[in-house]
């Protein structure tokens, strides 16, 4: 299932394996023209040899009742190409996938060299504009955050779901709930560690 969380802090489900129809703005189009979209899924499917070509096959339902079927040939040479090698996980990686599993474990592994930010400090750091992703229980959120001196924290749709923050010796507190360590990756980046995990990146 996939929980979707809107910009009012509301959240839905979404079941899996089922088909939704999401209204969005997007391209409209005109009789008879035609637009691609390519996209990746993954799919759990048991395949008896690696080795051999594999063909998938997808059915598609038309508006009339009618389904189009789509068959993709993959090839052994297909796998090869798009097989690449283990990319050794660096800091600069790091920052960009902050909130996927090589990421995360990344500042796991290294969050003791980044040094840990006192709290008379915090405050002076974060009273300013912030690009933040991070962590919670329904996946991540990333965006641009202000860290206000009356506590609260207001993002680019205002003072959503109201988020606030507070400091108590060294520890910042996010919605009164969240206790945070901060760590100084760089000059202008901190990590923010709950409960001994990466919770928050700022930059």
């Amino acid at each position: 299932d996939k929980l979707i969380q809107d910009t009012n802090g509301n959240i839905r489900t979404e079941k899996a394996g089922e088909w939704y129809n999401n209204s969005v703005t997007g391209v409209l189009l005109m009789t008879g023209a035609k637009e691609t979209r390519r996209s990746r899924i993954d799919m759990a499917v048991e395949i008896k040899d690696l080795t051999e070509d594999v063909e998938i096959t997808f059915s598609i339902p038309n508006s009339d009742g009618t389904n189009t079927e789509f068959t993709y040939l993959v090839t052994k040479s297909d796998r090869a190409e798009y097989t690449k090698p283990e990319i050794e996980m660096s800091l600069d990686l790091a920052l960009i996938s902050f909130t996927e599993k090589a990421g995360q474990e990344y500042f796991k592994n290294h969050m003791d060299e980044f040094t840990v930010v006192t709290g008379s400090e915090i405050t002076n750091i974060l009273e300013k504009k912030w690009t933040v992703d991070y962590i919670d229980k329904i996946g991540h959120w990333s965006g641009t955050f202000w860290f206000e001196g009356d506590g609260n924290i207001r993002d680019d749709y205002g003072y959503v779901n109201n988020r606030t923050w507070s400091i108590d010796c060294d520890t910042l507190i996010i919605n009164g709930e969240i206790n945070c360590e901060m760590r100084k990756v760089s000059d202008k980046v901190f990590l923010l560690i709950s409960d001994g995990e990466p919770y928050m990146l700022m930059k």
